[in-house]
């Protein structure tokens, strides 16, 4: 029910030896981005090219709504990405690209946008798909 609903998503399936699944449930992560700033300038600030950007802004997108998409990516993404609350970045090895898709909450009510930047050999390309 958990998955279905998009407040957890595998994270990792270990078969040997127990048979055992790992779940990632984002309200449970930490909200800053400071929180994985090595480990993100790692796959990102040294890229060397400026990223493309997407932008989607909604009046009102709920909280659940919102992690619902980012529980969907979570589960493509897999061990290899970073979490956190309001965002994911994820490498894409058919583009060779790397991005970064966050929700960005307003400070008051349930205004929201997603913004998704992508950087990389096949930025456009990854871009394009996050996208649809």
């Amino acid at each position: 029910m958990m998955e279905t609903n998009g407040i957890c998503f595998v994270h990792r399936r270990m078969w040997y030896p127990d048979d055992e699944t790992e779940y990632v449930a984002l309200d449970l992560l930490p909200e800053s981005p400071e929180a994985l700033a090595d480990e993100l300038a790692a796959r990102w600030d040294l890229l060397p090219d400026d990223p493309l950007e997407a932008n989607f802004a909604y009046p009102f997108l709920s909280p659940p709504t919102a992690h619902s998409v980012l529980s969907e990516l979570g589960e493509l993404a897999g061990a290899a990405a970073l979490y956190r609350r309001y965002g994911i970045c994820l490498y894409d090895s058919e583009s060779r690209a790397t991005a970064i898709v966050e929700e960005i909450p307003d400070t008051e009510g349930y205004d929201r946008r997603i913004r998704i930047r992508a950087k990389g050999e096949g930025t456009a390309d990854l871009l394009a798909r996050l996208v649809k």
